[in-house]
């Protein structure tokens, strides 16, 4: 008969394979995910055996980073629309009844029915998903799930599927489940083909004006979210930084957009005169999608910012101006004199003065004595910038 490999959250299945013929999902994990977990069989069998384990809440995110954001799954679910065999009886349910579906579905309530046995085409969805009770009091009135319509589902990404899951918050703690340990025991596969890293192709390059800007980025998304740091690349800043300045990080940008670069890549400018300039310039350049250029964000403590300059020392909005990684930073950490920029070139292109921390040293110094986890520093605006780059990200590929 074989040995079953399945994708499920707690005994309700998504996704199945057989032997050696299954759909990857380790991009979904990483391998510190590898957990002993239940896998469910015949006659109410529970046996405890090695497998890939993560929560639903932590899934979610790792899914946007995939092409599967909430924005994008309309468009996910028409093209799968369009490819439906013509032979087929025709579709007619829509993506908003099924995504009501889905949105609806409290896990907690669901049992599946998980003896190991063999499904024709469309069989596993209509039999074995949508006759569960609390699925079926969702379907919209008129429509049943029929073999020809559990194939469409069938042959549907179940990313699509979790994350519409995942948008229910009474799902949030629920652990979604790859159960590979059948097929690696039978000998169908071996062990790196299911617990690996994420592959090269879904990790974006993230470049920055400077050394400082990587460091920074770097070391708050591996400490404020493991959980999907593995998705980023940063140059190795062992040797040289090689994109110093608003100047060659646009030069950057103008010769990966010539040479049509096939790896994904983010480049971020600074929130200033010159990095305004360079990012305006770079975003008219004619680019792949896989290459989006944005710029640190506006943030509402930087509209009243202590500033020196021809005026003498006032408070000014620094956003599009003066905006640095530092400014991103806990600036309680130096005195409040101390929290200065200073005016300096003026861009004649913007009609602004350039603005630079004046004690910015200090800033990165203690961020690096700092323990970003217990509280003792505040992250508040690096949680901000993050969110704002990774969805920066994400809304580009939609």
């Amino acid at each position: 008969m074989g040995s079953i490999i399945s994708l499920g959250i707690d005994r309700f299945e998504i996704d199945w394979g057989k032997n050696q013929f299954f759909n990857d999902y380790s991009a979904l994990f990483s391998p510190s995910d590898v957990a002993q977990i239940p896998y469910y069989y015949a006659d109410g069998v529970v046996e405890t055996e090695e497998g890939l384990s993560r929560k639903l809440s932590t899934i979610k995110r790792r899914l946007d980073l995939l092409g599967y954001s909430l924005n994008a799954l309309p468009k996910i679910y028409q093209d799968h629309l369009d490819s439906y065999p013509s032979d087929y009886s025709e579709v007619t349910f829509t993506f908003e009844q099924f995504s009501n579906i889905m949105r609806s579905i409290d896990l907690s309530s669901i049992e599946h029915d998980t003896d190991e046995r063999d499904y024709d085409l469309g069989e596993f969805v209509s039999r074995s998903i949508f006759s569960n009770p609390e699925l079926k009091q969702y379907l919209p009135e008129g429509i049943s799930i029929d073999s020809n319509l559990g194939a469409f589902f069938e042959n549907l990404s179940p990313y699509l599927t979790l994350r519409l899951l995942a948008e229910n918050e009474q799902n949030s703690e629920k652990l979604v489940q790859w159960r590979y340990s059948d097929v690696l025991e039978g000998g169908w596969i071996e062990r790196d083909q299911v617990v690996k890293p994420l592959p090269d192709k879904s990790k974006i390059l993230i470049v920055t004006e400077g050394s400082t800007d990587t460091f920074v980025i770097k070391r708050t998304i591996s400490e404020i979210l493991p959980d999907i740091a593995d998705f980023f690349d940063f140059i190795d800043m062992e040797q040289s930084y090689p994109f110093t300045g608003t100047g060659n990080l646009y030069n950057f940008c103008q010769g990966l957009a010539r040479i049509h670069i096939q790896n994904k890549v983010l480049a971020i400018f600074d929130n200033d005169a010159a990095g305004i300039e360079k990012y305006i310039q770079s975003r008219n350049l004619s680019k792949p999608n896989n290459l989006h250029i944005c710029r640190l964000p506006d943030h509402e403590s930087f509209s009243d910012f202590l500033t020196i300059g021809p005026n003498g020392i006032v408070r000014e909005n620094i956003n599009g101006a003066a905006v640095s990684i530092e400014c991103f930073l806990d600036l309680q950490t130096i005195p409040e004199k101390d929290r200065l920029i200073r005016w300096t070139a003026f861009n004649h292109k913007s009609k602004r003065y350039q603005g630079e921390f004046e004690r910015k040293s200090d800033l990165i110094g203690e961020f690096k004595k700092a323990n970003l986890k217990d509280g003792s520093y505040d992250t508040t605006k690096l949680e901000s910038l993050l969110e704002h780059l990774i969805n920066e990200w994400i809304k580009n590929q939609e």
